[in-house]
């Protein structure tokens, strides 16, 4: 949510968005996370970590937290150094033309539970 009030707060100069303040969307999106339920074998489940994969808003505040949460240094390290970096969902594809150790450093302060490899 952090990231998102970032966003909003960097992107909309009069605090609004549709007439609605940020504390507003903030709310309301909130709310949308708590209150979300999928059906499984007949049965009625409340989701209570993360969100759907497929979902307009999981998917737009999953792009929120890469470019303005915790990976948006790591981003702008990658931008800088003119690097390769997409992602899909919970996937990332990049380039690094730096050191190994540099590598490690880099994501060791902007990623947790990274898994790396290595394609030769």
């Amino acid at each position: 949510m952090a990231a998102l009030k970032y966003f909003l707060v960097e992107h909309l100069p009069d605090h609004r968005l549709d007439g609605l303040i940020i504390d507003i969307i903030l709310e309301l999106v909130h709310l949308v996370l708590k209150n979300q339920f999928f059906v499984y074998n007949n049965e009625l489940y409340q989701q209570i970590h993360g969100g759907a994969s497929g979902l307009p808003l999981t998917m737009f505040l999953a792009f929120i937290n890469v470019f303005y949460g915790q990976h948006r240094d790591v981003v702008k390290v990658l931008k800088e150094k003119n690097e390769f970096f997409c992602r899909y969902r919970e996937q990332v594809i990049l380039t690094w033309q730096g050191s190994d150790d540099q590598f490690c450093i880099l994501f060791s302060k902007g990623i947790v539970h990274t898994e790396l490899t290595q394609n030769v």
